[in-house]
């Protein structure tokens, strides 16, 4: 009994040394990409290369703050003569953007509870699942571009001064419909309102002043949470593919630029169908400190013509400092979009800000 009670110990911490360095483990993203409030799923795998029955393994797993805090973070499991053992999680993605979730810290237990050893044959194990944002309908850009047309025509000294969203048709005057490139300052808003179409007049020629939709990628400077930021990020996001979508629900092309895989992008936009694809390609988008300004300097550098301008962005003041953004400036008429509580810390003056809030609403700060 002495003897037995002797070495029962020391064969079970045997044995588990052995199995610890005969374990693997892999983790499964059965959909790399998903939209928001669907169910993510994850796949752990265990793999045993010995015939020595391992008692208990404990993983850990971690996600980012794009997902649903989980109830559990440690998953126990053993095996016996199977050589291959699968859990299966499900995760709730809540926030867009580049989510990830992260297998660490695998340990084996032996027989008796008493030792713990760590699997030093497994690594550390990360998967990255892309969240589709929404492409909302928000009304309240309906505010903001006629906020951008106005301030559009009142530059513009070669223009007429009639208001571009109060306009009145012309007796003598033909009108044809709206083309992808005209003027928004040639829109005669009130006789399109009657007639359900944009509508310009005939003597008035395609131009290339369209509306010019920004997705600046500079990490906020605001004292906050990570999940704080993540959500600011979204707030810019689907906010700008929201415009989007409101320009070609009227019918109106506009350009998109953003950052992709660190290279600049600017995408002609008139149809769902692109914006769906955008909803992609941003959503692998990493907002860093360094990438203020520099996503519409090339565009801003080359401009000749009057513009209409939206900029989202997380730091005004980084944004309104870069050079290029005097030239945008002097070209046409810029607007900011900000989440609310940015918004309120911001010490711009000299600039027309627009305020995001959670219910995303569109709030204009004089």
């Amino acid at each position: 009994m002495v003897v037995f009670l002797f070495f029962t110990p020391i064969i079970s911490v045997v044995f588990s040394i052995i199995a610890s360095r005969k374990i693997d483990f892999s983790l499964t993203a059965m959909d790399s990409e998903i939209k928001k409030n669907e169910q993510a799923a994850l796949q752990i795998k265990a793999y045993k290369y010995t015939f020595i029955p391992v008692p208990f393994i404990s993983v850990f797993i971690d996600t980012s703050e794009h997902f649903e805090p989980m109830f559990y973070s440690e998953y126990k499991f053993s095996m016996s003569s199977q050589k291959e053992t699968a859990i299966d999680l499900t995760l709730m993605p809540q926030i867009c953007g580049m989510g990830h979730a992260t297998l660490h810290n695998m340990y084996i237990t032996d027989y008796l509870g008493i030792f713990k050893f760590k699997i030093k044959s497994a690594v550390i194990t990360s998967r990255n699942i892309f969240i589709r944002p929404d492409i909302r309908e928000i009304d309240d850009n309906k505010k903001l571009f006629a906020n951008i047309s106005s301030m559009m025509l009142d530059n513009d000294e070669d223009e007429t001064t009639q208001s571009v969203l109060g306009g009145s048709s012309v007796p003598g005057y033909e009108y044809r419909d709206y083309i992808p490139g005209d003027s928004m300052k040639r829109i005669n808003w009130k006789l399109s309102s009657k007639r359900r179409k944009l509508l310009v007049r005939k003597d008035e020629a395609a131009s290339i002043n369209i509306p010019a939709v920004y997705l600046d990628a500079s990490e906020t400077a605001l004292s906050c949470s990570e999940r704080d930021k993540l959500m600011y990020q979204e707030k810019v996001i689907e906010c700008s593919l929201s415009l989007l979508l409101f320009c070609v629900n009227l019918g109106i092309e506009c350009t998109y630029s953003y950052y992709y895989d660190g290279i600049f992008h600017e995408e002609s936009v008139s149809t769902e169908e692109q914006i769906e694809k955008l909803s992609f390609q941003v959503c692998h988008s990493v907002f860093s400190d360094s990438a203020a300004g520099k996503l519409f300097s090339h565009k801003a550098d080359n401009s000749k013509s009057k513009s209409i301008n939206i900029i989202y962005t997380l730091n005004p003041a980084k944004v309104l400092n870069n050079p290029s953004a005097a030239i945008m400036r002097a070209n046409g008429a810029v607007n900011l979009v900000v989440p609310q509580k940015i918004a309120d810390t911001a010490k711009i003056r000299d600039c027309d800000i627009w305020a995001v809030s959670d219910e995303y609403s569109l709030v204009k700060y004089l």
